[in-house]
């Protein structure tokens, strides 16, 4: 639309005129002149916009700090078939301030299932699940999105989960923080909603983590409420197939890892690569001991100079010095 007709807006009118041609110049003066004919109501309609007007050239510009620092950007296409698609999606506060070049990933969450990222700690799963939530807001935003291609679906409500810590007043732990946030978006959500999780149930024993994980989980499949959950648990994939298998949903559920490329040295270096493969089985503990430069027997030797009762009897100190057993 043209601006209205008063003395401040005519310098917009020939600013736009100039700047989009010649060719353009009779529409605009049709523009022009079918303003002056809007109610008074109308024109101020117009001029209001100047907040949105004020957003959306601000998006404008992250679009063009996006494509300056050699990342994609797109106009994302609407779809009922899936729940979110995309293709080198990424995070985009590191495109623009990160020390080492953006590694984009694919996303593909179909309608009612559930993505399950597992991998090592730092390994990029907690900024996946960001950029996903991020490319979904800026979606209904109206805005380009941080991906090469990406076709969403809108939803009703975006809901997330992530490490909540205790509360202010110390009067509930961070188990019974999750658990109060768990129950009040259960009620609200539907096959609209879109559930993001960040490693929830960590802070109680990890075979109550679980099953917690494993009941919500199926919950939401059931529900046909698309999810996507960061963990440490890995188990939680084949006890759900498990569940899952005599209701015919095992297929509702997708099991994607983070990829860890371990060095000669016992090192691990993260190329932050998605990989759709069944969750690992070795603990990455070890690995990222070796990458803070300790090992295991450095540890010992700083516990027994310390004093520390190492217990010879126990069968783990044992497993640790079979020759001493």
């Amino acid at each position: 639309s043209a601006f209205p007709q008063n003395s401040s807006s005519v310098q917009f009118q020939e600013y736009l005129i100039s700047e989009l041609g010649m060719q353009a110049r009779p529409e605009l003066n049709r523009l022009r002149k079918e303003i002056v004919h809007l109610p008074v109501s109308g024109r101020t309609g117009i001029v209001v916009l100047g907040r949105e007007l004020r957003f959306f050239t601000a998006a404008v510009n992250l679009c063009r700090r996006l494509q300056a620092a050699g990342m994609p950007v797109c106009r994302p296409d609407f779809t009922d078939n899936r729940a979110m698609w995309a293709e080198d999606m990424y995070m985009v506060e590191l495109a623009l301030t990160g020390q080492t070049p953006t590694v984009p990933n694919p996303v593909d969450l179909g309608l009612g299932c559930v993505d399950l990222l597992t991998g090592a700690n730092s390994s990029g799963k907690t900024t996946y699940l960001i950029a996903a939530g991020q490319m979904q807001w800026l979606f209904h935003l109206g805005c380009f999105v941080p991906a090469r291609k990406a076709a969403l679906r809108p939803v009703d409500a975006i809901y997330t989960l992530f490490a909540a810590g205790e509360s202010d007043t110390s009067e509930d732990s961070r188990m019974g923080l999750e658990v109060e946030k768990i129950a009040q978006f259960s009620k609200l959500m539907t096959p609209q909603s879109l559930v993001l999780l960040n490693e929830p149930m960590t802070s109680t024993s990890a075979s109550e983590g679980i099953e917690i994980n494993i009941d919500l989980l199926a919950d939401l499949i059931q529900k046909q409420v698309s999810c996507m959950i960061v963990t440490h648990y890995n188990e939680i994939y084949d006890m759900l197939l498990e569940r899952l298998t005599p209701l015919g949903l095992a297929g509702q559920v997708r099991s994607l890892v983070m990829e860890v490329d371990r060095q000669a040295d016992g090192s691990i270096r993260y190329p932050y690569q998605l990989r759709e493969q069944p969750p690992g089985t070795s603990s990455y503990a070890r690995a990222i001991v070796a990458k803070l430069g300790l090992t295991l027997e450095d540890m010992l030797k700083k516990m027994t100079a310390a004093g520390m009762d190492m217990r010879p009897g126990d069968p783990a100190w044992q497993s640790i010095h079979p020759d001493q057993g």
